[in-house]
């Protein structure tokens, strides 16, 4: 059986032993045993503190399977879930778990909302295929993931936009639509969350060369994406922009497209992502 919560179990046994040994000073007036109370419950504190971390280590260990509407989310939306087999199939659903419950997810809106654990799940999905050749899946920091419901602005970037990561704040933000519509509708529109993931895994390992890219045209990434790039700039809003995360979300979505132009450039850019 696996066990969801190891501090979950932790602390039901804690108050368990606590109110038993509760009830034997209150019948036997034996207060010897009252600092075993205080003990307990500074274990019983410690867990409730520490309860994601140590949750996350148990779950590396004894990862719990992903729900079989993830599963079949990902059997009819994710076309590179489809050509894993054997342990790395298993690999991608236990990080996909693993990245949702390490990263802290926030949908903003009136107020802050929880976000359903299938949203989490989609999201993580494209961190876990951006990274699944590399240790660190998490992508470093990069520890909180924020979704608006419409373009928005921030201190760095004091107009509206759609997608956004910050090194020092540790965030990635994107627009919740044009996030579903591209994860979605990957024809029709353009997919933030590669973009935003593959931006996040380029500022956290500066040192894996793309210089090859530059070899890739504006006319090339309009005949593989159908997307003509000033259309692209607007919809996201930017007025210039990094082409490294673009292209490889191309890579990403429209490999068989991108093959047939630029097999040499896919041949590079499977030496970086390929597992």
């Amino acid at each position: 059986m696996k066990i969801h919560s190891p501090t979950q179990v932790g602390m039901s046994l804690l108050f368990l032993i606590a109110l038993g040994i509760g009830y034997d000073v209150y019948i036997n007036e034996d207060q010897g045993n009252v600092n075993w109370i205080l003990v307990l419950i500074i274990l019983f504190i410690a867990l409730y503190v520490f309860k994601a971390q140590i949750d996350y280590r148990w779950h590396t260990k004894y990862p719990l399977p992903i729900e079989p509407e993830i599963k079949k989310w990902l059997v009819h939306n994710f076309p590179y879930y489809n050509t894993l087999e054997g342990d790395l199939k298993q690999k991608f659903e236990d990080r996909i778990g693993l990245y949702s419950e390490a990263r802290i997810f926030t949908s903003i809106g009136s107020k802050e909302r929880a976000v359903p654990e299938d949203l989490k799940a989609m999201i993580a999905a494209h961190a876990v295929r951006v990274t699944l050749k590399y240790d660190d899946f998490l992508i470093g920091d990069f520890d909180r993931i924020m979704m608006y419901k419409h373009p928005f602005p921030t201190p760095r970037h004091k107009f509206l936009h759609i997608v956004e990561t910050e090194v020092e704040d540790g965030v990635i933000i994107f627009t919740l639509d044009y996030l579903m519509n591209g994860v979605l509708e990957p024809a029709q529109y353009y997919n933030i969350a590669y973009h935003a993931y593959v931006e996040a895994f380029c500022k956290q390992n500066p040192t894996i060369d793309f210089s090859f890219i530059e070899s890739v045209t504006t006319d090339h990434m309009e005949l593989i994406s159908g997307f003509k790039v000033e259309d692209l700039l607007t919809t996201l809003g930017y007025k210039s922009l990094d082409p490294v995360p673009v292209v490889v979300t191309y890579y990403f979505t429209f490999r068989e497209k991108f093959i047939e132009l630029l097999p040499d450039v896919v041949e590079r850019l499977d030496a970086i992502f390929k597992p």
